[in-house]
C-alpha cells in the first residue's frame, strides 16, 4: 500500500450538481487535496498557454518528496486530473531510474515473495538487467 490510511482525512463527500454523483475523498488528505485544488486554480486561468501550463506543472512537482509525489499522484488519478497526473507520474519514473530492486520494493512497501535461491535463479537468467546502473540506493 502507498499510503498509511492513518494519516487520511476523514471521509469527504463532494455533491457534483450536474451529474448527480458523489466523489469519495477518503483516500486523499487534506495538504494533497489542497495541493491539487491550488494546481488546478492555476490551469483553470484561460490566460495561460497550455505550454506554460506543462511548464508549470513541472515546477510544482520538482523537489517534491516521493512519499509527497504518491499521495499526489493517487489523488490526481481519483480526481481525473490528467495532466497533473502525467506529470507526476513522469517526475516518479524518473526518480526510480536506476533504483535497487529493494529501493522500489521499500518506497512502494512490497513484500518479496520470492525464496533467496529463486531470485538468484532470477538474477542470473535476467543478468542483462542487474547491471551496474542498478547500484543507486538513495
Amino acid at each position: 500500500m502507498w499510503f498509511n490510511r492513518g494519516k487520511l482525512a476523514t471521509e469527504a463527500k463532494i455533491l457534483e450538481e450536474k451529474e448527480d454523483r458523489f466523489i469519495h475523498l477518503s483516500d486523499i488528505d487534506n495538504k494533497t487535496l489542497a495541493m491539487v485544488i491550488a494546481t488546478s486554480k492555476t490551469h483553470a486561468n484561460d490566460g495561460l498557454s497550455d505550454d506554460l501550463k506543462r511548464s508549470f506543472d513541472r515546477e510544482f512537482v520538482s523537489g517534491k518528496e516521493f512519499d509527497v509525489l504518491k499521495y499526489l499522484v493517487l489523488a490526481t488519478d481519483t480526481l481525473q486530473v490528467t495532466c497533473l497526473c502525467y506529470t507526476v507520474a513522469k517526475k516518479m519514473a524518473d526518480i526510480m531510474k536506476n533504483k535497487l530492486v529493494e529501493w522500489v520494493r521499500r518506497e512502494f512497501d512490497i513484500q518479496n515473495d520470492y525464496t533467496p535461491e529463486a531470485e538468484a535463479e532470477i538474477r542470473r537468467l535476467d543478468a542483462w538487467a542487474w547491471d551496474d546502473r542498478q547500484l543507486e540506493d538513495d
